[in-house]
């Protein structure tokens, strides 16, 4: 078995040093080329693409935004750097109020699928205290 690792490293090692070999062959190819200025997107295709991704990003966030467990437990509030502050909710727009400083705290439950490893641990502490 200590053979057969000692081989099996030795083929990894020489199909890296080929595809290495052969990337810095190509490497030196390409670098040999000519630049093709014409074939360089114009400032209005970049422009286009950039929108593109943007709006696929959009899509993605939002349905990741509504699919989301804790976006569904908790509020979300969008603030824009001020001294007073309206919230939109279901019934339409709150009174104006002034900002204060506050905190909040949240314990989310325990799962066995986000914390796999604290879930087996709090599994034997309590088969421990039963025993």
């Amino acid at each position: 078995s200590l053979r057969t690792k000692r081989i099996s490293s030795y083929v990894r090692y020489e199909v890296y040093e080929q595809e290495y070999s052969n990337v810095c062959h190509w490497r030196e190819i390409l670098e040999k080329l000519p630049e093709a200025l014409e074939l360089e997107a114009t400032g209005t295709e970049r422009f286009d693409l950039a929108q593109y991704k943007k709006g696929i990003n959009k899509e993605i966030l939002k349905e990741a935004r509504s699919n989301s467990i804790f976006s569904q437990m908790s509020q979300q509030v969008h603030v824009i750097q001020g001294k007073k502050v309206v919230r939109h909710g279901h019934f339409g727009l709150s009174e104006i109020t002034e900002m204060k400083e506050s905190s909040y705290y949240i314990e989310l439950p325990a799962s066995e699928i986000a914390d796999p490893v604290g879930a087996a641990i709090e599994r034997l502490r309590l088969i421990g205290d039963v025993n």
